[in-house]
């Protein structure tokens, strides 16, 4: 009984006094507009933004759309697009007809998304969301937190290691780089 007790207060103590996660760092990623497929009318449904992203880190990060902001004048500004995709995040291939939107250590790959309205008349960028997936001692630790949470504050027990499951560290936004209307309307990234 009271080893059961000392190994409980031992981790609760490790939970509270663990520091503070600061996140990936702010250029731990590059993500260039490559094109899009399906650019005709017929094809508008499946059209496919493709993104070259790179992982300079030694982390596995977990990326996610959470919006596009506009060049007008000399500043950046948030664009409000029909919303038709922007739960959207760019996937990655890991493996033969699997997904993801983690890309590992040191690592470059396309990523694919679905085509959402983007301006036509400005230059834009995407805004992404990148966090740490948590491996090892620290998804252990982040699901016995998860796990006590659930105990303390819902009064019931939750498995925090469900298959599928994984946990993020703190998220950083990031940018890719800007995107150019040409004079053909053609969308191009910056060489």
């Amino acid at each position: 009984m009271w080893s059961f007790a000392a190994v409980l207060l031992a981790v609760l103590a490790m939970l509270f006094l663990a520091r503070r996660e600061s996140g990936p760092p702010a250029n731990s990623i590059t993500a260039r507009y490559m094109g899009e497929s399906g650019e005709r009318p017929s094809e508008a449904r499946t059209a496919i933004f493709t993104l070259w992203v790179t992982n300079k880190t030694q982390m596995w990060l977990n990326i996610h759309l959470t919006g596009i902001e506009v060049l007008l004048g000399n500043a950046w500004t948030n664009y409000h697009s029909d919303g038709g995709g922007m739960l959207n995040s760019p996937r990655f291939p890991f493996g033969k007809g699997i997904y993801s939107t983690t890309l590992p250590p040191r690592t470059a790959a396309f990523g694919q998304m679905q085509r959402f309205g983007v301006p036509e008349t400005s230059p834009w960028r995407l805004k992404l969301s990148v966090s740490e997936e948590l491996r090892g001692n620290r998804y252990a630790m982040a699901g016995i937190k998860a796990f006590l949470s659930a105990l303390i504050h819902h009064r019931r027990f939750e498995n925090p290691f469900p298959k599928g499951l994984g946990y993020t560290g703190q998220p950083r936004e990031t940018v890719s780089e800007a995107v150019y209307i040409t004079h053909t309307n053609e969308a191009v990234a910056l060489p």
